[in-house]
């Protein structure tokens, strides 16, 4: 049975106020509507620049009769699940997906409170319906998912959505929040402004580990973390695994300088998109109008700009590219200070027009294009009318844009896209996108893994490269072993070669990380080319199999509770044979949390039942608190209890510890454990 544990591409995203999961009662009786949130406690662990977040929550029926719920949750924009756990009585299941729509909140069709819901959850959120909740019990949900971590010139930035302040006024009982970050780089300068009461467990170089808890905490705020990665040279990142059913999945992450000397930086060309539709008055176009005033503060001499705007037309404040002096800058600005908004938003057009201001591709081009709606681009169309590598860089206000169409939009053409909430500071998040763009250092780039079952590798296009951002490309592979990539770029310096020994590994394994992050862009592809041009059975039936394939949910699948136990040994099929595993695992300790006593389940197979076998116990900072030896064990299946005491029989403080099958040649995979009293 599997166990309940307690547990960031050039894309920048500033994410929307989301917040907690919730379980929303079906009973139209229910006092209050959500069963209460008990505790809420998340655990990310960081892998140089891509985050896994678990999520563990317990809420409470305090009402007088059972009730069924649907559980709720806002996965951020960019992110996707690979896990979704519950619980009934002393059991923990494990939600499968299935080719369905997701629940339905109760009362939906009737406004109000769930309608509040549905929105607060928004299109990439979760739902699970959960069933008999009675009276008192405990509901517990665990979810996990994968994200990239939001970076700019070596500062990493995570958050997590726990703004529930409009559905939860009451404080829960626990909130505790654990970070790992490993990385090959220095780590510095780590921050958690938003929740300053954390203690450090461990800190060094290239790792760091810290925890914070509160009694009685309000959910009203999102959790921000923010750390800085050393990064003075011109490197890579690079993670792969093998699984023999759907060959090998790998992730390549390009990592330049976070800063370059300004002989460095490629001359440039760039044009200035900005959209003066009628929904675009106020904030919205002032900020962009003050944005692009700090963004002509740094361009050089020999750069060469336009604007254009756009709304139901197109208006050029020139009609070619012109060099950045003293004097056309001054006109520009006199030319942003004199718009007005009003009419349409055809980005396609201005898009299009933009497109056509540049003739060759010796410097390097960019658009850089605001938008606050939605338009009928094509992202194909204007692939083939970019004929010397310009990259679009779409920035997005508000929630009424089409992510699918920028997305593609951008991708498709060398580009990133930043979408920004309304409640954020827009002059700086359009300034920080222009500092990056800004340092080119090699464009007209490619690339070769000179390995010839390297395969379906995203993105499809290799993007220039920018001192202070990375890049990143995952794929597939059919078997393992050396290889060395060739990067090729166009410096100041002319045609520049890096060559980046890298080892696919021939290690058979289950999903790793490599795969989830190749499936997410997988779905994410397929996804934007249905809502670009249209469900074709083809799409839909690729993303279906990708989404059961890699359990990771999409548009046309849904996590249902089945109430049936997660038994990981495999059924033995032949009755006549002794159920014999072929490897030894820990296979779950349940309750956790506990307080004070929970019970293991260890499986012990072949590999390991005639060895001297131990099950230790470390605390955060890696000590070891207690050894229980399990040489005695013969193979098969076993139940421990354990009473969380030291070897000197000291009962143990709350914290997370971690247990671990060992033997003199294997140490198993660690057991997260939650000691919660």
């Amino acid at each position: 049975m599997k166990n309940l544990s307690t547990s960031l591409l050039i894309l920048i995203t500033m994410s929307s106020l989301l917040g907690d999961g919730l379980l929303l009662s079906n009973n139209e009786n229910y006092p209050g509507d959500f069963l209460r949130n008990r505790a809420t406690i998340i655990d990310v662990d960081v892998e140089e620049l891509y985050a896994t977040t678990t999520v563990y929550q317990e809420f409470v029926n305090d009402w007088s009769e059972t009730t069924d719920g649907v559980w709720s949750f806002p996965l951020p924009y960019d992110a996707r699940s690979i896990q979704l756990l519950y619980t009934r009585h002393d059991t923990t299941f494990e939600a499968i997906l299935i080719e369905s729509s997701q629940s339905i909140n109760p009362g939906t069709g009737d406004g109000g409170i769930a309608a509040l819901v549905n929105d607060y959850v928004g299109v990439n959120g979760l739902k699970l319906q959960l069933m008999d909740i009675e009276p008192g019990a405990i509901q517990k949900v665990e979810l996990t998912y994968i994200s990239l971590l939001d970076f700019f010139q070596g500062e990493c930035h995570y958050e997590y959505p726990l703004e529930t302040a409009d559905f939860i006024d009451y404080p829960v009982e626990h909130l505790q929040l654990n970070i790992n970050i490993n990385s090959a780089r220095e780590l510095s300068d780590f921050n958690l402004n938003t929740h300053p009461g954390y203690e450090i467990i461990s800190a060094s170089t290239n790792n760091l580990v810290l925890e914070m808890s509160e009694s009685m905490a309000y959910l009203n705020r999102n959790i921000e973390f923010t750390y800085t990665l050393a990064n003075n040279s011109f490197g890579r990142d690079f993670f792969s695994a093998l699984n023999s059913e759907v060959d090998g999945h790998f992730a390549f992450f390009l990592t330049p300088p976070n800063l370059v000397n300004p002989e460095e930086i490629l001359n440039r060309k760039i044009v200035f998109l900005l959209s003066t539709s009628a929904t675009m008055s106020g904030y919205k176009l002032q900020a962009s109008v003050a944005a692009l005033h700090l963004a002509l503060d740094e361009l050089n001499a020999s750069d060469l700009f336009n604007i254009i705007s756009y709304n139901f037309s197109t208006n050029q404040w020139r009609t070619i590219l012109v060099v950045a002096n003293e004097t056309n800058i001054a006109s520009a600005r006199a030319y942003l200070d004199g718009l007005s908004a009003s009419g349409g938003s055809r980005m396609d057009l201005g898009l299009e027009a933009a497109i056509e201001q540049f003739d060759d591709d010796s410097y390097h081009n960019s658009i850089l294009a605001f938008t606050d709606g939605h338009s009928p681009v094509d992202p194909f169309e204007l692939a083939t009318l970019n004929a010397h590598n310009v990259a679009i860089f779409p920035v997005a206000f508000g929630d009424n844009v089409d992510h699918s169409r920028l997305d593609m939009t951008a991708r498709m053409n060398l580009g990133f896209v930043t979408y920004l909430d309304l409640e954020s500071d827009l002059v700086e998040g359009i300034h920080r996108v222009f500092q990056i763009i800004n340092q080119p250092i090699f464009h007209n780039v490619t690339m070769d893994f000179n390995k010839d079952d390297v395969h379906d590798i995203f993105p499809e296009t290799f993007p220039s490269t920018y001192a202070g951002a990375y890049s990143r490309y995952s794929g597939r592979y059919m078997s393992g072993g050396p290889t060395s990539l060739d990067y090729w770029g166009v410096g100041v310096a002319g045609s520049q070669q890096y060559g980046f020994a890298l080892d696919f590994t021939d290690d058979s394994t289950e999903w790793d990380i490599p795969a989830y992050l190749w499936a997410k862009d997988a779905l994410d592809n397929l996804e934007q080319l249905i809502d670009i041009y249209g469900e074709t059975p083809t799409l839909k039936d690729s993303s279906v199999a990708l989404s059961l394939r890699y359990q990771m949910r999409c548009r046309y699948t849904a996590y249902f509770a089945d109430y049936e136990e997660v038994v990981d040994p495999p059924a033995n099929t032949d009755e006549n044979l002794p159920l014999l595993p072929q490897s030894s695992y820990l296979a779950q300790a349940y309750p956790n949390p506990f307080n004070p006593v929970t019970t293991f389940t260890i499986v012990i197979g072949e590999d390991l039942s005639s060895a001297p076998l131990l099950l230790n116990i470390y605390d955060l900072r890696g000590r070891l608190v207690a050894s229980i030896d399990l040489s005695y064990l013969g193979p098969g299946q076993h139940q421990l209890s354990w009473f969380a005491k030291n070897m000197l029989g000291q009962e143990l403080v709350s914290g997370v510890y971690f247990a671990v099958l060992e033997t003199n040649h294997h140490h198993g995979k660690p057991l997260k454990l939650l000691l919660l009293k």
